[in-house]
């Protein structure tokens, strides 16, 4: 049984699989800026943060940004969709974390303790300066809701047939269908991490970001929404 396995691993075109996406410029550009965004983030939280005790969550949310798109590459969608989730949640659990170590602290040593998206969201909502004002005027929450509520259904299996073209393993491919909605989700998930991050706390702290970081961060971005978080480009 296990060289069945095998024979369907081997069976795989990986190679051409990785040729087909490389193929894919603009698909190709889309996710490299999407998750040189999100490289880029961690880096500048970890300059301005040094030293926080919850920066684990920062390297994580980076190393599932490399997932996303190791996986997209091999033609393997959904985990890059959970990939993707994953690199959200670590942001927000940073976000929320950075500034409760007792409640880290509980984190790693009793398995029990889980505090939900919501939760943390909830409690920006309440105890952030600042935030509901700025989470409005470019409409974070709900476009966060939007974006996770799809991206769980995706996960849990509620889009029957769409994101699993076929049931052998050995059959796993490219998908330009599949591939245009994966990198359309990694674009819009790496802006609302950026997003997580700087409304609750790093416009606070955004004189200490690198002007090279500030570009890249802002790449893309209108000028309203620059004016509506009060963020400067140099």
């Amino acid at each position: 049984m296990s060289n069945q396995l095998c024979d369907a691993l081997l069976a795989v075109s990986w190679q051409e699989n990785v040729e087909a996406f490389c193929r894919e410029e603009s698909h190709v550009k889309d996710i490299h800026s999407a998750i040189a965004k999100i490289a880029m983030l961690a880096r500048q939280i970890q300059v301005v943060e040094d030293g926080n005790p919850a920066l684990p969550f920062v390297h994580e949310m980076q190393l599932s940004g490399h997932d996303v798109v190791r996986c997209i590459s091999l033609s393997l969608y959904k985990p890059a969709v959970s990939a993707m989730r994953s690199m959200l949640e670590c942001a927000i659990y940073y976000c929320y974390f950075r500034s409760h170590p007792v409640e880290l602290k509980t984190l790693v040593r009793d398995e029990k303790f889980y505090l939900s998206k919501s939760e943390i969201i909830d409690y920006f909502q309440i105890h952030v300066e600042g935030w509901k004002k700025k989470q409005s005027a470019i409409a974070l929450v709900s476009r966060l809701d939007s974006w996770y509520s799809k991206v769980s259904a995706i996960i849990h299996g509620q889009i029957p047939g769409h994101w699993n073209k076929s049931l052998a393993i050995s059959d796993s491919s490219h998908s330009e269908e599949l591939l245009r909605d994966t990198v359309s989700l990694a674009v819009n998930c790496a802006d609302i991490s950026r997003d997580v991050v700087i409304c609750s706390f790093m416009d606070e702290v955004w004189r200490y970001v690198e002007t090279d970081a500030k570009r890249e961060l802002l790449h893309g971005t209108s000028a309203d929404y620059r004016e509506k978080l009060k963020l400067d480009r140099a």
